[in-house]
Parts: structure tokens; C-alpha cells; sequence
């Protein structure tokens, strides 16, 4: 894993359902990684045997474990994920799952300070 720097050029917002709900509020992925950068967060480790696990999918069909498994499989963990400001991850799931199955023994993360602006 390396510790280059990330910017949100990189980042490919190439499913709109991507992003986080809460209290009746979505925020986008793309409105998460700006607010990284509008607030300046420094970057820091989640270490994996910290990690408290639990039912992110839900219950799901055949076809939608098969679409999760691909997009497992296709992440790119040099992405740092995000927390929120309580430390709820909000945006990299899929890559913490990649990390896990990968033996890493962390992944990069980043902490907000505050909530950006819901996404309409």
C-alpha cells in the first residue's frame, strides 16, 4: 500500500449510488472527498483488528452479491476511506472488505470534521 498523496481528480464517481445516508440525508461520494479537501484532513491508518464488523449489504439476491463481489474485487485501496465525524464509515466499505481479504493489516483513512452540504 502506498502513502501517495490522493486528490479528488482520481477518484472515478462511476456509480451514482455511491455515497452515504443519514437522518433522511444522502451525501455523495464526490461530496465526501471534497469535503476532505475543503477541511484539510490529514490522511491516517485504520487498523483492520480494530474494525467492529457488521451487516453493511443487508440481505441480497444473487445478483446484487455477485455486483458487490465485482466491485470488491475491482476497488482500489490506494483510496483512502472516509469516516465521519462520530467515525462511522461513510464512503469504503468495499475497500475495507479488499483490505480484510487481502491480509492488510490497514487501510488509509481520512476523518471529516463536519458533514458536507447533503447532495441533492
Amino acid at each position: 500500500m502506498t502513502d501517495k498523496p490522493f486528490t479528488i481528480e482520481e477518484f472515478k464517481f462511476d456509480n451514482k449510488d455511491s455515497g452515504f445516508s443519514c437522518n433522511g440525508n444522502f451525501y455523495s461520494a464526490k461530496s465526501l472527498y471534497k469535503q476532505v479537501e475543503k477541511e484539510k484532513c490529514k490522511k491516517d491508518k485504520f487498523y483492520l483488528k480494530q474494525f467492529v464488523p457488521f451487516d453493511r449489504w443487508g440481505n441480497q439476491d444473487h445478483y446484487s452479491t455477485a455486483k458487490t463481489i465485482k466491485r470488491i474485487k475491482s476497488c482500489d485501496k490506494s483510496i483512502p476511506i472516509i469516516l465521519s465525524p462520530e467515525g462511522y464509515i461513510v464512503d469504503g466499505n468495499h475497500r475495507i472488505v479488499k483490505a480484510i481479504l487481502d491480509n492488510d493489516e490497514y487501510i488509509w483513512y481520512y476523518k471529516l470534521k463536519k458533514y458536507p452540504k447533503p447532495t441533492e
